[in-house]
C-alpha cells in the first residue's frame, strides 16, 4: 500500500513504531497534577490541614484535594488543567461531565472550590484566607495561622 493513501494518524503511529527511541518534549501546558500539587504545599505550607487523593467512604469518588478540622472535612478543592481540549462537541461533553462531578460532591455538603489552571491555583492560594473569611457557614472553622512573634 502506497503511503500516499494511509491516513495522516496511521502514518503517525507507523513513524512512532519504526523509530527506535521516542523522545521527551517539554509539556507546553500545567498538568492537574502540578496544580494539585501547587494548592497543597501552598495550603499546608499555611498549617491548613490538606490531604489529596480522599476517598468516600463507600469509594464513590476520589477528591483533588479535601480540607480537614479536626479529621472533619470543610473543604473540597476541585482542580482542572487550563488546557481545553479542541472541538465544539468535545469542550460540551467535557463542560457537562465537570457539571455531573460537582452535583455529585454537593451531596457530601461541604463547600467546593473549583480551580482551572495554574493562574487560578496562584490567585486561590494568596486570597485564600479572605475566601474563607468571608463565608458565614465556615467563617472561623479553618482558624488562621498563630503569630509565631505573639508570647
Amino acid at each position: 500500500m502506497d503511503r500516499a493513501f494511509v491516513p495522516d494518524r496511521l502514518q503517525r503511529i507507523r513513524r512512532i513504531q519504526d523509530e527506535e527511541l521516542d523522545s521527551l518534549v517539554y509539556p507546553r501546558h500545567y498538568s492537574e497534577f502540578e496544580i494539585q500539587s501547587f494548592v497543597y504545599w501552598t495550603l499546608r505550607g499555611m498549617g491548613y490541614d490538606v490531604r489529596g487523593g480522599v476517598r468516600t467512604a463507600r469509594g464513590q469518588s476520589i477528591l483533588d484535594l479535601v480540607g480537614f478540622v479536626d479529621k472533619v472535612p470543610v473543604r473540597i478543592i476541585e482542580t482542572k488543567s487550563g488546557k481545553r481540549q479542541r472541538g465544539k462537541k468535545y469542550r460540551e461533553k467535557e463542560d457537562q461531565s465537570h457539571a455531573r462531578q460537582l452535583e455529585r460532591y454537593k451531596r457530601y455538603g461541604v463547600t467546593i472550590d473549583r480551580i482551572k489552571g495554574m493562574t487560578e491555583a496562584e490567585l486561590y492560594c494568596e486570597e485564600f484566607l479572605a475566601i474563607i473569611e468571608s463565608e458565614p457557614p465556615f467563617r472561623g472553622v479553618w482558624p488562621p495561622l498563630p503569630d509565631p512573634f505573639i508570647g
